[in-house]
């Protein structure tokens, strides 16, 4: 094969490699930032109990985002949808396939973002976090 033909490849395939990995880095942040913002009290949210988190027994990311949450001392409403048939068919109704659901006054959150959901919280209580 042409040294030149496999040189290129290679620096092609390393630039494919850097761009996947910067996409990846960054995809984290992009995800759970993109909160849709809406009126959620279908989703069980109040003005007395602003976050409520759609998990699932088997999803680690709830796990982790419900123990982030008693670790800061926030009030949260946990709906469990292995266990919440209705709340399972809302979350297919509106097209959210992905755990946890996080919605946080009038924020709906997809995944579990330390950063994000802090930033979320900070702006329902200024100061608190």
């Amino acid at each position: 094969m042409n040294k030149s033909l496999v040189n290129s490849s290679l620096y092609l395939t390393a630039i494919a490699l850097i761009t996947l990995w910067s996409y990846n880095a960054q995809a984290d942040e992009r995800i759970h930032a993109r909160g849709t913002y809406g009126n959620y009290s279908s989703f069980g949210v109040t003005d007395d109990l602003p976050v409520v988190v759609y998990t699932a027994s088997w999803c680690d990311a709830c796990t982790e985002l419900m123990a982030f949450l008693q670790q800061q001392k926030v009030a949260f409403k946990a709906v469990d949808i292995g266990k919440d048939p209705a709340a399972a068919r809302l979350l297919k109704a509106k097209h959210l396939r992905s755990l946890p659901v996080i919605i946080i006054k009038n924020t709906l959150l997809q995944g579990f973002s330390k950063s994000t959901v802090t930033r979320k919280l900070r702006e329902l209580k200024p100061g608190k976090l």
